[in-house]
């Protein structure tokens, strides 16, 4: 009931909202630290199997699937429309649809005071290490360490933080 209670409320703007959508998640994630920023339009699916630190903020028209898991750590702040994928289709098999062969789920982590920009896409099996800036319409196929500057598609180390 939580959880349809979450999803119902997605569309809620205000800090109103923010907090309903913070209560309910405290109720039904895996984990969920203090001070946690959901905003409207979030589409949480699978949130019992989300973990959240403290202080994470999900911007508005982001999409979490977390079949798979999927881990943020404290300090994070995911832009809108970041999508983040812990399941993907089994495809091995050329003569049966893909749509038919199943799925795989691979957690996906995120570390602490990580910067997400707009319109990225996290693909399952993915660790994303702490302090990282991911650049706005990034696809990320693969783990990135800490501090790193990653953009394009797929994504790049470019720098690394404090050079």
């Amino acid at each position: 009931m939580r959880i349809k209670m979450l999803v119902n409320k997605k569309k809620g703007e205000g800090l109103l909202s923010v907090g309903i959508r913070y209560v309910l998640l405290k109720s039904v994630a895996k984990s969920c630290g203090e001070a946690v920023a959901v905003y409207s339009n979030v589409y949480l699916k699978n949130p019992q199997k989300l973990e959240l630190g403290s202080n994470v903020t999900i911007q508005p028209m982001s999409y979490i699937e977390a079949s798979g898991g999927v881990k943020i750590g404290s300090d994070t702040s995911i832009a809108h429309g970041v999508s983040i994928m812990s399941e993907t289709h089994n495809t091995a098999d050329r003569e049966i649809p893909f749509k038919n062969q199943g799925m795989t789920y691979k957690p996906v982590v995120i570390g602490e005071d990580t910067w997400i920009g707009a319109k990225v896409t996290i693909l399952a099996g993915v660790t994303i290490g702490n302090k990282v800036i991911v650049g706005a319409n990034s696809v990320v196929t693969k783990d990135v360490p800490d501090y790193a500057v990653v953009v394009g598609s797929p994504a790049r180390i470019i720098k690394y933080r404090g050079e």
